[in-house]
């Protein structure tokens, strides 16, 4: 099968994927659009890298514009050449019609959700209070922009295949196994621990990953005499993260958003400190009745059990290994597990065995495959979860009317779908609708 991915590595998870694909036997080529170093750059076609070399070279901007322009047709050459094709973060039109047209031309279509591009702030900062879960600002959308991200997602929903990820204004069943994957070729192949530990933080961004709040548990543990190292890293090219982990024994996670770091650092033999993924688990589970219903399965405490395990849930959220904090109990965690020397030595192998084996990207690799191959196969319905907070609990009592037409414009655009009619409950709520 010929796999086509593109358009942004966010979180190298392209490196994931062609990864897993290719150990499978499949044919992948990947473009990116990106030039950010902390992302993992072997992709097939880099393109701002290959312009930038153009223009070393002395390249005019117009003959700039001609070569961009051949190396996006080289691109979109190869999704038309290929079975599935793959999006991370865009497609290749801004509006994303292509999705669409890639469809009716019988591709398979995968969307990754990879964040912010399906993210909107007055939406996020409210499902974070219901579900009680740490949150940072960002700076409101515009009403453009909250349709562009909208659109998208819509679209996705529309005519996707498999939607892997989910946004806190997703409708649609969407897939969490499928995203839990990592692949630790060239991290270190042991565990070890200091008895004195050492601390590393790598933000990405300070303000998503809770670095003010680290810092000031570090200088709190400090005082209260702990001995530890810490070691802050920022910007580093991908390829020099592997021996940053692999010199620490403790890597202090975001406090906010949970990523592929700390599988990063577990594969390194480096024990994760970070937001869990339990709670978030549990909003899931308390829906799952109906989901099962909905899909005319019955819902029994096996098809629980089944759905679980299918789903991702259980071993990926609520028995993932690692130290799972909230600002207000790091103190506490973190200081327990740098005095209990044995303890670490026990996580952090147990740590490197979920990183190196439990997310081999050809597990993951397969299940979409097989997937894609049979969606309505029961035990391939259990992989899906559903996102109820847009339609049930999003009050928009801080919206404008004007995002409030454009939330009811883009539900009326799946309103029609089979799933929408499974799963959306019919209701209309300050100015909402579906």
């Amino acid at each position: 099968m010929k796999i086509f991915m593109g358009m942004y590595n966010i979180a190298s998870l392209m490196h994931d994927y062609t990864a897993g694909f290719q150990k499978l036997g499949h044919e992948v080529f990947s473009v990116h659009l990106g030039d950010s170093p902390i992302q993992s750059q072997d992709v097939d076609l880099c393109i701002p890298h290959m312009l930038a070399a153009k223009q070393k070279e002395g390249t005019t901007n117009e003959d700039l514009a001609i070569y961009s322009d051949s190396l996006l047709k080289e691109a979109w050459d190869k999704a038309l050449n290929s079975d599935v094709c793959m999006f991370f973060w865009e497609s290749f039109l801004k509006d994303a019609s292509d999705i669409r047209l890639l469809k009716k031309m019988g591709k398979k279509i995968i969307i990754r959700l990879c964040g912010s591009e399906v993210r909107i702030p007055e939406i996020s900062k409210e499902a974070h209070l219901f579900y009680s879960s740490p949150y940072t600002e960002y700076m409101e959308n515009t009403p453009a922009i909250i349709e562009k991200k909208l659109r998208y997602l819509r679209t996705a929903e529309l005519y996707a295949d498999l939607i892997i990820g989910h946004s806190d204004f997703s409708l649609r069943p969407a897939s969490h196994t499928h995203a839990c994957l990592f692949n630790s070729d060239g991290y270190a192949k042991e565990t070890r621990q200091n008895e004195y530990p050492i601390i590393l933080h790598a933000p990405s961004k300070t303000a998503t990953k809770g670095t003010g709040a680290w810092l000031q548990v570090f200088d709190i543990l400090r005082s209260s005499g702990l001995k530890f190292g810490t070691k802050i890293v920022q910007g580093l090219p991908h390829s020099q993260m592997p021996e940053e982990y692999a010199s620490a024994d403790i890597f202090c996670d975001s406090l906010i958003y949970g990523g592929r770091a700390s599988l990063e650092a577990m594969a390194a033999g480096c024990i994760p400190v970070g937001r869990g993924y339990a709670a978030t688990a549990e909003s899931y589970i308390k829906n799952a009745d109906e989901f099962l219903n909905n899909e005319a399965i019955p819902p029994t405490s096996q098809n629980h059990k089944l759905w679980l395990k299918h789903s991702g849930l259980l071993e990926n959220a609520i028995n993932r290994p690692g130290i799972f904090v909230t600002p207000e109990n790091a103190v506490q965690k973190l200081a327990k597990l740098i005095m209990n020397f044995p303890a670490r030595l026990k996580i952090a192998h147990e740590c490197y065995t979920y990183a190196t084996k439990t997310m081999s990207p050809e597990n993951a690799c397969d299940k979409i495959i097989a997937y894609l191959n049979e969606p309505e196969k029961t035990e391939h319905k259990m992989t899906l979860i559903p996102k109820v907070f847009f339609n049930k609990h999003f009050t928009a009592e801080v919206s404008s009317q004007e995002n409030k037409e454009i939330y009811n414009k883009y539900n009326k655009m799946v309103k029609y779908c089979r799933w929408y009619k499974k799963h959306v409950t019919p209701c209309h709520r300050n100015g909402l609708q579906f």
